[in-house]
């Protein structure tokens, strides 16, 4: 199965992730930015790609690598989770969310046919990050990890909603963008479950 996320937090939703289904399934694996691989102690659990889509050839073949692992592990019978926006949900409009989510991200779980489990976050980084971040997103990256360890003692909410199917999801693959924003969609109805 794939797991998808909205990611409010950055790298603590991606721990919390990891700690939740690792319990059940310790090979689950998540793809994250590969400034996050350097976090050595979970890299174990970790498939970096750069997020940027940047022109460095070094970075590009970071990410073609990383993609194949995605396709390996879940070919494998292994659980993989993506986040698919690609960076920390942010302020648009009067809302904190993710931005749109990447099409390649959706593309690839199309590639894959396998159950797909939304899980949505409730709640997000402190309004002074959030307002760094309208400003800024380097700004925002730069206060991260205060973000992380003014959650110290916090308890963390997130729901995990029902399996799609591969036959459901069928039913939305007309195009990357589509199949986006219904598993977009599927993951921001979870909102109301708390």
């Amino acid at each position: 199965f794939i797991t998808v996320s909205n990611h409010p937090y950055g790298a603590l939703d991606g721990i919390i992730l990891i700690n939740e289904i690792g319990k059940r399934r310790p090979e689950f694996k998540v793809m994250v930015n590969m400034i996050l691989n350097y976090i050595s102690a979970m890299r174990p659990n970790f498939i970096a790609v750069d997020a940027l889509a940047s022109d460095d050839p070094k970075k590009k073949a970071v990410s073609m690598n990383g993609i194949k692992a995605a396709i390996m592990h879940v070919k494998q019978g292994h659980p993989l989770g993506f986040f698919p926006a690609g960076a920390i949900s942010k302020i648009i409009g009067t809302k904190i969310q993710d931005r749109e989510w990447q099409e390649n991200v959706s593309r690839l779980i199309m590639q894959l046919k396998v159950p797909v489990i939304p899980i949505y976050f409730h709640g997000h980084n402190s309004m002074f990050s959030n307002i760094l971040g309208a400003i800024d997103w380097r700004l925002r990256t730069a206060c991260l990890p205060s973000e992380v360890f003014n959650k110290k003692g916090k308890t963390f909410h997130l729901t995990v909603g029902t399996p799609i199917s591969v036959d459901e999801q069928k039913q939305h693959m007309k195009s990357a963008k589509e199949f986006g924003n219904f598993l977009r969609d599927k993951t921001y109805s979870l909102k109301k479950c708390l």
